[in-house]
């Protein structure tokens, strides 16, 4: 087992239920991965090594998600999100919990409130209920079922940690 899968196996006991679990017991798991970076370059380096962890990755035009550590028995992820020129959410949701860390760069955050997934949810019907910025080492949790949207400067790069799908579905809605 390496440093990775070491880091990974203490967030097996999250409650991804309970948004203070999941920020604390994150928090723990970005604070060493930050402080000790080597962690994830090495990862990065031996991703050529690891095909199931290269076909989880995916390239957009505006957005690389690269996995590092994939559990699929808790349904637990880590990936480090590259912003690219451009990049802009529409408010969504997602189907898990998940707490991020600003590595490089900012970006600019709307949070809209809890919107469980419904097909008579109004876009125009979730206002704004927070904008804030997350600059270098910002870091937050958020509950799969609050809906945000995120404005990104060109390169910003964040740690992601994602515990398991709760739900089938996404909650995509308009334009910000």
């Amino acid at each position: 087992m390496d440093e990775m899968d070491r880091i990974a196996e203490n967030l097996c006991w999250i409650d991804w239920n309970d948004i203070d679990d999941v920020e604390r017991g994150c928090r723990e798991a970005l604070n060493e991965l930050t402080a000790e970076p080597r962690i994830v370059r090495t990862r990065l380096g031996d991703l050529p090594n690891r095909p199931e962890l290269l076909a989880m990755c995916e390239h957009y035009d505006i957005l690389d998600k690269i996995v590092l550590h994939s559990d699929d028995d808790p349904g637990i992820r880590i990936r480090l999100h590259v912003f690219l020129p451009g990049y802009f959410d529409r408010p969504h949701n997602h189907r898990w919990s998940y707490a991020s860390r600003i590595l490089r760069g900012q970006y600019r955050h709307y949070l809209f409130g809890n919107a469980e997934l419904d097909e008579q949810v109004d876009p125009a019907k979730l206002p704004v209920l927070q904008a804030r910025e997350e600059p270098v080492g910002t870091s937050y949790a958020l509950h799969h079922s609050m809906v945000h949207a995120v404005v990104a400067e060109p390169f910003t790069v964040s740690l992601v940690v994602r515990g398991p799908a709760v739900k089938d579905r996404f909650l995509v809605t308009g334009a910000l």
